[in-house]
């Protein structure tokens, strides 16, 4: 009996799609989504020139980085499929996930989504805002590490978003 073999002499099984040998691709190195203050983006720029960090995407800056506004979401999935910045970090808002908050939590990690069967009434809009931006975020993390892309989430520890579905 004879084996069939489809490689003709040692090779690599599985290329690596990211693109750390040809960044000068990427319109930017660096974009901070959820940004808040955008420390992190005056920290890039300070390291790696303005010109390859892209301006912070906040709400706080315009309705145009909501990413509670379908059009806006469709539009950073867009830009990720683009590959427009290699490194995407993102930081939704974690108050409805804190452990500090223990004692107005409406979400667990039984619940990450929520419940509002506890004592504290319906769920806060605040509850399902947060909990839809986790998962937008989750989906744009998918894409850019599909495409070979790096990014990042910062959120507190343990977070009830590592439950979500879309993790």
């Amino acid at each position: 009996p004879g084996t069939k073999v489809a490689l003709k002499g040692p090779t690599d099984l599985v290329k690596c799609n990211r693109q750390w040998h040809q960044l000068d691709r990427y319109t930017y190195l660096f974009r901070e989504n959820c940004a808040g203050s955008a420390r992190l983006s005056a920290a890039f720029r300070k390291a790696v020139g303005a010109k390859r960090v892209a301006p912070p995407e906040d709400l706080k800056y315009g309705k145009q980085y909501d990413l509670l506004n379908d059009r806006v979401f469709e539009r950073k999935k867009k830009e990720a499929k683009d590959r427009e910045a290699f490194v995407n970090h993102y930081a939704p808002n974690c108050g409805t996930f804190s452990s500090a908050q223990a004692q107005y939590q409406q979400r667990s990690m039984d619940y990450p989504y929520g419940d509002d069967n506890r004592s504290l009434g319906p769920l806060r809009d605040t509850v399902v805002q947060d909990s839809k931006i986790a998962v937008r975020v989750a989906t744009l993390c998918k894409i850019h590490h599909a495409l070979g892309d790096a990014s990042s989430i910062e959120h507190c520890w343990p977070t009830a978003m590592l439950q979500f579905e879309s993790f």
